[in-house]
């Protein structure tokens, strides 16, 4: 009686379900993409290497690069006749494959992408294209925010303490702020620069007020920064200033909302 030996195990054993695929491109800096069966297997930039899971399925390879025409490619698996358990047998090799892991199938393992440079004309239109795309995701990304009673035009005009060589003296600041859905960017405007500070600030459905201010420095118009804090009363905004390097003297103001852009609150 003839013995017959197995080998445990199957093509999974000796030949894997995954490899590497080295990619290159002419020139090289490009991004490929593989798919297959309309799933993202992964990207790579070249020169590099991705791992796949081995597949009877065709990948399809993608690779972009600034200035050059989308360059495309198709890679098909091959079948691998792998014998992992064999036994002679009234003269016959009976074999063994495991296909249900795509150990059986092996794409090529290096992958060479030319890439065509784009004419004047079309890189023009590409970056065109890619000004509009941005303009537009930033659109949909920062949609405009809903209506607030507290929606309106604020102005205020006030006087921050200044520490000078000679003492302490008084030096005049010029507010103007819009509100939009509760939120409010606006001005601080010193008399002696040319560069307003930016003011910015939040109001709750409460009419809590918080934000954060540049109030300009008098000594050579540096930034001096400042929080804000207060509260909606009726149709005015009652504020604290509370500047970095005058913690000990906070300033009260009033931000009077002008009347052409009044809403009722």
């Amino acid at each position: 009686m003839a013995g017959m030996f197995l080998l445990p195990g199957c093509a999974t054993v000796i030949t894997g379900t995954r490899q590497d695929i080295q990619v290159e491109s002419q020139p090289a800096g490009a991004v490929c993409t593989f798919t297959r069966a309309g799933e993202t297997l992964g990207s790579v930039a070249t020169p590099g290497s991705l791992k796949v899971k081995r597949d009877a399925e065709p990948m399809t390879v993608v690779c972009t690069r600034a200035d050059y025409e989308e360059a495309r490619a198709v890679m098909h698996a091959r079948t691998e006749m792998a014998t992992v358990a064999s036994a002679i047998i009234g003269g016959f090799i009976a074999t063994h494959i495991d296909r249900g892991s795509g150990a059986a199938n092996r794409y090529e393992t290096s992958l060479r992408i030319e890439l065509t440079p784009m004419s004047a004309a079309d890189k023009a239109a590409a970056r065109v294209a890619a000004q509009a795309g941005t303009t537009a995701s930033a659109a949909v990304a920062a949609p405009s925010p809903a209506a607030s009673r507290f929606d309106g035009d604020y102005q205020a005009d006030i006087e921050l303490i200044q520490r000078t060589s000679g003492g302490e003296r008084l030096n005049p600041r010029h507010i103007e702020v819009t509100v939009r859905g509760g939120v409010g960017t606006g001005t601080v405007k010193h008399p002696a620069c040319g560069q307003p500070g930016e003011l910015r600030l939040s109001i709750d459905a409460a009419g809590v007020v918080t934000g954060t201010a540049n109030t300009v420095n008098t000594d050579r118009c540096q930034n001096h920064t400042a929080t804000l804090a207060g509260r909606v009363e009726g149709r005015d905004i009652r504020l604290t200033i509370t500047r970095a390097r005058h913690e000990s003297a906070p300033t009260d103001i009033t931000l009077t909302r002008k009347a052409a852009s009044a809403s009722a609150p």
